[in-house]
């Protein structure tokens, strides 16, 4: 394996991983061992098409890890979904259990 930036290298261990059951480690040249250390033989090209396919399923999920770089803690997520419900009647009746469960909790622990 040639010199692969820290990220292709993690994409081409877990591509080994995936086609090589056997293989339990993969050292920092890209040489993969089973169990007993003994070398398990790899097909670089089906490597490297198995590393394509999840260089691709990584870059179909990318929206995914910038929204969540983005998004509000969940705890504050749901203190604003509480307070949706909280101020209209509506809500209230509609998700009465959850508004309950925790208006029960801010009454017993008040600020």
């Amino acid at each position: 394996m040639t010199k692969k930036s820290d990220n292709q290298t993690n994409e081409w261990h877990q591509a080994v991983y995936n086609l090589y059951p056997a293989a339990k480690s993969v050292d920092e040249h890209g040489n993969a061992f089973d169990t007993n250390n003994n070398p398990v033989v790899l097909d670089e090209a089906a490597v490297g098409v198995e590393t394509e396919r999840l260089d691709a399923i990584k870059a179909s999920k990318e929206y995914q890890r910038d929204r969540k770089a983005e998004y509000p803690e969940i705890g504050d997520q749901l203190d604003m979904l509480w307070h949706s419900i909280d101020q209209d009647a509506a809500l209230k009746q509609k998700y009465f259990a959850f508004h309950q469960a925790i208006l029960a909790v801010k009454s017993k622990y008040p600020k």
